[in-house]
């Protein structure tokens, strides 16, 4: 016999059963659907709406109305998949902003407004009741981009601090860069990982494009991999040692002849004269060099960085008749003085490096 439980029939269509069922024969059945539905599988004309399982997404969503329809929502909104129906298709939430008011807990199913990306919910301290969106400090990269906000108001920012760029989860975006100079790609937590370009071509800067970024990927050093590789036996290989390369497939900043490790471009060329023994090279990046280089060809010459003579960046450096301290990728951290005070930063020494270019 076939069985129909509120207008949707499985089994023989039109049987009439519904009227002489009692509750507890309902949720039997119902029971019976929704288990039926898990161990044997039921094709998409087949399925019973009112299943508390979403174990047949497609067929539920169809069912329901809901195909390939794309919503476009509006900039100030995000896209929120719709929980009423196993998530099938997709609502426009409203974006409030910093310093609006929001509820850290809600008793509808879904919110109608959320807080944009980057912004949590957070209670205020002096109204415990009531709750604002705000930037959660305790993300490191919305805390420095706090801090240059605030310096910035109280007009104490120095020339060569950066304005960190975030991504919505309060994490570092991908790439990263320093005040016009250059650019780099990071990983979430700030750490840089390969790449440099001048700051006005970052838009072309491509730091997680996983079509081209893949274990297959050949660009120049990856090449000059290949042919050190099958090189012949008559070559003596310690001539000129295996390039080294970048996830990008581009030669890395350090490379590597004759006993001596130096600076390199992305092509694999030599950056003047710097260069340490291998065995004195072990934290060497040559991160200042390739930055020196690029705005030299580009014609920011005037605002090119200083450099150690083992390829790191002199502790501080000066911009106009200003001096600060920059860390290991050239952007300023602490105060800022004059040149005639260079003397009172904190990073100031009488041997900085060695020598310097």
């Amino acid at each position: 016999m076939g069985l129909v439980f509120q207008g949707v029939s499985a089994g023989q269509h039109g049987a009439k059963t519904d009227a002489v069922m009692s509750v507890g024969t309902r949720r039997s059945v119902l029971l019976a659907l929704v288990l039926g539905g898990v161990l044997l599988g039921l094709a998409a004309g087949d399925y019973v709406p009112l299943s508390i399982l979403c174990d047949d997404v497609e067929a539920i969503c169809s069912q329901y109305g809901y195909g390939d329809n794309i919503t476009e929502c509006e900039s100030d909104e995000r896209k929120f998949l719709n929980p009423e129906i196993c998530n099938c298709g997709i609502m426009c939430i409203k974006n409030l902003k910093e310093g609006d008011s929001c509820y850290t807990s809600s008793l509808t199913n879904y919110p109608s407004k959320m807080c944009g990306p980057g912004l949590v919910c957070m209670q205020t301290p002096s109204s415990p009741n009531s709750a604002m969106c705000v930037r959660n400090d305790a993300k490191q990269c919305l805390n420095e981009t706090l801090l240059y906000e605030e310096e910035q108001v109280l007009g104490t920012l120095g020339p060569g601090r950066n304005k960190p760029s975030c991504d919505e989860y309060g994490f570092y975006s991908s790439r990263q860069c320093s005040p016009s100079s250059t650019c780099y790609c990071v990983n979430k937590e700030g750490k840089r990982l390969y790449g440099e370009g001048l700051f006005t071509q970052d838009a072309e800067m491509n730091c997680n494009n996983s079509k081209i970024h893949t274990l297959s990927y050949i660009n120049p050093c990856h090449r000059a991999q290949e042919v050190w590789d099958n090189q012949g036996s008559g070559i003596i290989v310690a001539e000129a040692s295996r390039p080294v390369c970048s996830p990008d497939g581009y030669f890395a900043p350090v490379q590597y002849l004759r006993g001596m490790a130096y600076c390199a471009d992305k092509n694999g060329n030599r950056i003047e004269d710097y260069e340490l023994p291998i065995h004195e090279a072990g934290s060497m990046t040559c991160n200042c060099p390739r930055r020196r280089q690029l705005m030299e060809e580009n014609g920011y010459g005037a605002s090119k960085p200083r450099c150690c003579s083992d390829g790191e960046y002199f502790p501080w450096q000066t911009r106009g008749p200003h001096s600060y301290c920059v860390d290991e990728n050239g952007n300023q951290y602490g105060t800022t003085v004059t040149i005639t005070n260079m003397h009172d930063l904190e990073c100031y020494s009488d041997q900085p490096c060695q020598t310097s270019t």
